[in-house]
């Protein structure tokens, strides 16, 4: 049984665009691991160590991850075509030897290792005989991963069959099984961000998705130029959060998403920063009110953290407008627009502290941001 076992891999899609979740799925925090990372793990206790990642949108991402935990990463240069590509390279990329293979999109990260152990039992009774695929099945329904037989490799890699590989599955194998399993986890897709949302309850805080946002943005008739202002924060501070995802940390890049769209919710009252943080926490989410709080001045003890507060607070300081601007030169603007001296350290103040965490944020990616950020 030993020696079957060591001739099955699992092919991890991950290399699409996230578009309609509105957050890079393979970098998000769902509890102490990434969902990449969860998705890997999950493989890896079930004792499956080729574990084959597919990376295309972000690659540069990904590939740190995925070498850290160990596995092999396959670049699809063809990822915009679909997911039915990424599953087509992750195949080829197989050895020969391979036996069969589980199919577990990165962001299907909720399945246990007791279910993939269950699938691999079932296929390994059955001999490797005319058996082509095992499916998992929770309160009757079909889920990830299927365990797949690979004398069906050259069907998956001849074309982009009609209704996927679930249409070629269920044309083509000869022999399948599905096993009943206590695991909610095999439905679990992070389709859309209320699905990450719902994954994540009781793991990490809550916070408003895209939509919700922008919906309060406009109820409470925030300015065009404040919400393109907002939106730019967003781009970059989640652009810095997935980068910092990549070197090992765990930023909640929901709650940044949300705290940088509604930091200036409030834009134009005094003390904006404390009343936008005050309307979000009335919403539920006292979490991302915290973040918003300290857009405008770090409390002390923020200043030598690299926090989700830290990057909104340096993301902000990054963008004029809805440009992306180095600090020196927003600084310079800022100078320029106050007449008092007073106003005017402050603003050097806020601005060395932003300069601060850009040194460290930098050391710690080894590039500089304005790489990062495309500027």
């Amino acid at each position: 049984m030993e020696q079957r076992s060591s001739r099955i891999a699992a092919v991890v899609p991950a290399a699409g665009y996230s578009s309609r979740a509105g957050l890079f799925k393979p970098l998000l925090p769902a509890g102490p691991l990434l969902v990449v990372e969860r998705s890997v793990d999950a493989l890896q206790q079930a004792g499956v160590k080729d574990v084959h990642v597919v990376v295309g949108h972000k690659a540069d991402l990904l590939v740190p991850v995925l070498a850290r935990l160990g596995v092999k990463s396959v670049i699809n240069a063809g990822f915009d075509r679909g997911m039915y590509s990424s599953i087509q390279a992750g195949v080829r990329s197989l050895a020969d030897e391979v036996e069969a293979f589980f199919l577990l999109p990165a962001d299907c990260a909720f399945v246990s290792p007791e279910t993939i152990r269950a699938l691999l039992g079932a296929y390994e009774a059955g001999g490797g005989g005319p058996l082509e695929v095992v499916y998992p099945v929770y309160r009757g329904e079909r889920g990830h991963p299927p365990l797949i037989s690979t004398r069906l490799r050259d069907r998956i890699l001849a074309a982009d069959p009609e209704g996927g590989l679930k249409g070629l599955l269920e044309r083509e194998a000869r022999g399948s099984a599905q096993i009943d399993v206590d695991d909610g986890g095999v439905l679990i897709d992070l389709d859309l961000e209320e699905d990450y949302q719902r994954a994540i309850r009781g793991m990490l805080p809550p916070y408003p998705a895209r939509g919700e946002c922008l919906r309060v943005l406009q109820e409470h008739h925030v300015a065009g130029p404040v919400v393109e202002h907002s939106r730019a924060v967003a781009d970059v501070s989640c652009r810095i959060g997935e980068c910092l995802n990549s070197r090992g940390y765990r930023i909640h890049l929901g709650a940044v998403m949300a705290a940088s769209l509604l930091h200036d919710v409030a834009k134009g009252e005094r003390d904006h920063g404390r009343k936008g943080s005050g309307l979000v926490a009335r919403l539920g989410y006292p979490e991302v009110a915290e973040i918003i709080a300290s857009h405008m001045a770090l409390r002390p003890g923020q200043q030598d953290q690299i926090s989700e507060a830290t990057i909104v607070y340096l993301a902000d300081k990054l963008v004029s407008g809805s440009r992306v601007v180095s600090l020196d030169e927003k600084l310079r603007d800022r100078l320029g627009q106050l007449g008092d001296e007073a106003a005017r350290e402050g603003a050097r103040a806020r601005m060395g502290q932003a300069m601060a965490l850009q040194n460290k944020i930098e050391g710690i990616l080894g590039s500089k941001l304005g790489d990062v950020l495309g500027d």
